[in-house]
């Protein structure tokens, strides 16, 4: 393979997805490949599917854990006695000591959508990762998103993703509702959250965060489904109805370099 069959396109999120062609590739062959990320997010590590739209004979994922970091995983469409590999072993990695950790399948069957079926990633075997906390040398643990209060606070507070992407959707609101009869405020709730729902596609992507604000993945009529969730939810939907007054300020972030290798 040659560096001019590998594309790189950007798919949001700061994320940049790799496309690469076998040119020589034919009808029935095996193909095994291999890659690494390398990532300054460490909130989510990137999740791994084991099954995938045609049959698999292998696929195996290793994560080396910083001690310094704890995750919390989880399996989805495979119970663990059902994994070829599952091991955990103290190491060493670039960053100091570390926990190493692999999770391999043999003979996965495909997965192929079917007649009535909408959530086709939830029947997908794979394993899912998020930070539960920070261990910091002299100062202890620090624990991240363990209760659904802290991750309310961290999505929709002062500087929180949600609160950044909401923008007036007043006047949109108020178009909507003057086609509905809507008259009190739980049916003009109601009102704006099924409008939100059928008003636009479901993309592919990760996360919990939106990029897009409200405003514009109704114009376009796309989103994320963290995305919709921000325009569909009541809270949201009250703002919409309700004249307020805003305010924005501008969050900076920081992050630490991770390295996950599969």
């Amino acid at each position: 393979m040659q560096r001019g069959d590998i594309f790189a396109e950007a798919v949001g999120q700061g994320t940049r997805r790799l496309r690469f062609t076998f040119p020589a590739l034919e009808p029935g062959a095996i193909v095994e490949y291999s890659y690494r990320i390398v990532s300054d997010y460490i909130f989510a590590v990137p999740p791994w599917d084991f099954q995938t739209d045609e049959p698999t004979l292998w696929s195996e994922y290793r994560f080396d854990m910083p001690t310094q970091f704890s995750y919390v995983f989880s399996l989805n469409g495979i119970l663990a006695q059902e994994l070829a590999v599952n091991t955990q072993e103290r190491g060493v990695s670039n960053s100091g000591a570390s926990l190493n950790m692999r999770w391999a399948v043999r003979d996965m069957a495909a997965l192929r959508a079917e007649p009535m079926m909408t959530t086709l990633d939830d029947f997908r075997a794979g394993i899912s990762f998020q930070l539960s906390g920070v261990n910091t040398p002299g100062f202890g643990r620090e624990g991240v998103l363990n209760s659904w209060q802290s991750l309310t606070s961290e999505l929709v507070g002062t500087d929180g993703p949600y609160k950044k992407a909401m923008s007036d959707v007043r006047e949109r609101a108020a178009a909507v509702l003057g086609a509905t009869q809507a008259a009190t405020s739980e049916e003009k709730i109601e009102a704006l959250y099924q409008f939100a729902q059928s008003a636009a596609q479901v993309e592919p992507g990760p996360g919990i965060s939106p990029t897009r604000s409200a405003l514009q993945v109704l114009r376009e009529r796309k989103g994320t489904s963290a995305e919709i969730n921000l325009c569909s939810s009541p809270s949201c939907a009250a703002r919409a109805s309700t004249p307020t007054r805003r305010s924005s300020r501008r969050a900076t972030t920081g992050g630490c370099a991770a390295t996950t290798r599969c």
